[in-house]
């Protein structure tokens, strides 16, 4: 049985991998030898969470994850609030939190057995030919159905994939930091929406918050030079938290902002999906959860087709019209709300605040977000 290729370091590339072991499939995973620290923090919806645990990662890690129960949504420093409460909506929690660690650890360890060969990236070359793959490695040829990248690292190396990229700078980047609090159990979420930024506020422990604040050019520049007590001033401004409740602000990471969509989801024999295929603004935090059902629409449809060939174009176009109406909301989604927030429009924000008050007003609107940011 020749393997399917699976490209990438990342997640979605492990639990493509897990995902077709699963199914029965060979498995050689490309990877770069020098990978990032695993040091994100994810928002795992319920539906992902419980998928998981239907492919066989561990119960240790699956009943690990911090869940949130409450989201409150804060919109230019007022009082009023929107909140998501999954008590209303009959729900355990409307997210886990999970490190990147913890998740990648669990993947590998449920792989453990499976015989995966891995080939370094820079000691390949891949050749995306209509009748198949092929990799030569040290005079050594490997053919393949298919190509599965999972990864937007290097997207470049391969110049036969004629694919488009349609990219959106926000001109903003994100500065992540956790910090250690005393107050007791913190159990909801909060995110702030200002003209120059989005904050959120994602507990991770009991004792712990970790922190995405996605900002404009300008302010970006003022918290790179000012000193942490300067920065603290600024943060606990933002959010009104008590100073007092917070132990240790960690080591803020920097990062710039921008989205990307492909135009088609495959080339010939290569097929895009997690961030090969897309990536979005993370104040929805659904990054992952859309790389996810990108799995799992992947396996429904091999069940489904029985497709001996599932790099064939008739398989790759199922998959590719199973997946773009949930790939693109998503996109525009993210891009109208972070335009539609960062306004100084006097009449657009008076939208706003009556948009957020008939939200939280009305609960088919919510139960409808509540639907969307839960599966």
């Amino acid at each position: 049985m020749e393997p399917i290729i699976v490209l990438g370091n990342g997640i979605v590339a492990g639990l493509t991998s897990k995902m077709l072991v699963n199914n029965g499939f060979e498995v050689t995973r490309v990877i770069n030898k020098m990978s990032k620290p695993l040091n994100k923090i994810f928002a795992i919806s319920p539906s992902s969470m419980a998928w998981f645990k239907s492919i066989g990662l561990s119960n240790f890690f699956t009943n690990s994850g911090y869940p949130i129960k409450k989201i409150d949504i804060y919109y230019e420093g007022e009082q009023k609030r929107l909140r998501f409460d999954s008590e209303e909506f009959y729900k355990s929690a409307l997210a886990f939190m999970v490190k990147e660690k913890d998740l990648s650890e669990a993947i590998n360890l449920s792989l453990k057995e499976s015989g995966i060969k891995f080939l370094y990236q820079d000691e390949i070359v891949l050749e995306n030919r209509d009748e198949h793959i092929k990799i030569t490695n040290n005079e050594e040829d490997t053919y393949s159905r298919i190509c599965i990248w999972c990864d937007n690292s290097n997207f470049d190396d391969v110049y036969q994939l004629k694919i488009k990229k349609h990219k959106n700078f926000f001109c903003q980047q994100a500065i992540t930091f956790n910090f250690i609090t005393n107050k007791n159990k913190v159990s909801h979420a909060k995110q702030y929406f200002f003209n120059d930024s989005i904050l959120a506020l994602l507990p991770i422990a009991e004792d712990k918050v970790s922190v995405v604040w996605s900002c404009d050019d300008t302010l970006i520049d003022k918290l790179r030079t000012i000193n942490n007590e300067n920065f603290m001033a600024e943060f606990i401004s933002r959010t009104n938290l008590d100073g007092k409740l917070i132990l240790n602000l960690g080591v803020r990471n920097y990062f710039p902002i921008k989205q990307s969509l492909s135009e088609n989801l495959f080339d010939k024999r290569i097929l895009l999906i997690g961030d090969a295929a897309h990536t979005i603004h993370p104040m929805a935090g659904q990054g992952l959860n859309l790389g996810v059902r990108d799995i799992k629409n992947l396996e429904r449809l091999i069940k489904e087709t029985k497709y001996s060939d599932i790099g064939l174009k008739g398989f790759l176009r199922k998959y590719e019209r199973s997946r773009r109406l949930d790939i693109e909301q998503f996109s525009k989604l993210t891009i109208s709300l972070q335009w539609l927030f960062s306004t100084h429009n006097g009449v657009i924000q008076e939208i706003i605040r009556k948009g957020l008050m008939l939200v939280s007003n009305n609960s088919g609107i919510k139960n409808f977000f509540i639907k969307k940011a839960t599966t």
